[in-house]
């Protein structure tokens, strides 16, 4: 092929690989607070999860898992967490608070 034929792909040189939008995140850090008073959450991790609240709970959250039997637990059952401020399908009727 000649030099200068055919196509090229733009460069994305010094683009961020990911974006995150940030809404609000101040039920996620008063919670990774309160995990890191109650001596649950590492705070060595803030680093590790980029200073993202949501990130460094869910490292909390999957090393605690782990240490409590997350081996078996994944054997057994599909486990997923998710952190929100509305009500989801999966409550049961009745048992959600606002």
């Amino acid at each position: 092929m000649t030099p200068g034929g055919g196509f090229s792909l733009p460069r994305l040189a010094g683009v961020p690989t990911t974006q995150r939008l940030i809404a609000d995140d101040r039920l996620a850090v008063a919670l990774a607070e309160s995990l890191v008073k109650l001596e649950i959450a590492l705070p060595d991790d803030w680093k590790k999860a980029e200073r993202d609240p949501t990130s460094y709970i869910r490292i909390t959250l999957e090393r605690w898992i782990e240490a409590h039997g997350g081996a078996a637990i994944r054997r057994r059952f599909l486990l997923a967490a998710a952190i929100s401020t509305v009500p989801c399908e999966w409550a049961e009727p009745g048992r959600v608070t606002v």
